[in-house]
């Protein structure tokens, strides 16, 4: 049970980790800044 929660919060992770990235590339372009701020 406790590897069957680990295997769904790492893989909700690495889903909003891969939007983050989109979201990230996407305001690049209307906010140059803005994805620098936020990857550091």
């Amino acid at each position: 049970m406790m590897m069957f929660a680990f295997s769904i919060i790492r893989n909700l992770l690495f889903f909003l980790n891969n939007n983050l990235i989109f979201l990230d590339q996407k305001n690049s372009e209307v906010y140059p800044n803005y994805g620098k701020s936020m990857t550091g």
